[in-house]
């Protein structure tokens, strides 16, 4: 009679074990199916928001040569603009990012603000996120105004900068002008309430 009892509840147990692991393994699959949606969805709305944008850096520069080599305190002629080449009005934002190499190859220290400035232009403003964001809005065929016009090396530098090479690399983001389109872009979803990204947005609102 013991034997029979113990027999029965083995059985329960094992009936219970199966029962869980059955909608253990269901709750997995059915975490991957959520998931893999979510991604799905996400690459849509991505997709969406960048078709169809393409916008094109025009540059001036007129670098320095083994006749005027670069010197600390000089500036040297570079006019950056991005240009709307599609039929679909944005936004965009630009990282700059200067390159030094000494006459030997060694890199340098190049950060704008310090060893490099420029003369920014009164339609962008830098955020706290280090890149250059244009006050408007950019319509088909039209043109950024510069986002700066000239480079000059600090002239505080040692002389390892004299008759280095300087590049400097700009990256442009755009994003279909609208409302959230940029948020979700640029900043995650999120608002800005204070500093200079604050501004930002709020003019971009406003527009």
């Amino acid at each position: 009679m013991e034997n029979k009892q113990q027999k029965k509840s083995l059985k329960v147990t094992c009936l219970f074990y199966s029962f869980f692991v059955s909608i253990l393994i269901l709750g997995i699959w059915g975490a991957k199916v959520v998931y893999a949606s979510l991604i799905s969805a996400d690459h849509v709305v991505n997709d969406f928001q960048v078709s169809d944008l393409k916008g094109t850096i025009k540059e001036d520069f007129v670098p320095p040569t083994n006749d005027n080599p670069m010197k600390p305190g000089m500036s040297y002629p570079k006019k950056v603009a991005i240009n709307n080449t599609s039929t679909t009005p944005f936004y965009v934002r630009v990282l700059v990012t200067p390159e030094i190499q000494s006459a030997d190859g060694t890199l340098l220290t190049g950060n704008i603000g310090k060893e490099v400035s420029i003369d920014l232009g009164e339609d962008w403003l830098l955020g706290e996120d280090g890149y250059y964001y244009y006050l408007g809005k950019v319509g088909k065929d039209q043109t950024t105004s510069p986002l700066f016009t000239q480079v000059t090396l600090a002239d505080n530098v040692d002389e390892a900068y004299t008759g280095a090479v300087m590049q400097i690399h700009v990256k442009s983001e755009t994003i279909i002008a609208g409302k959230k389109q940029y948020r979700e872009a640029w900043w995650d979803g999120s608002i800005p309430n204070t500093g200079v990204l604050q501004k930002i947005d709020t003019k971009l609102q406003n527009l």
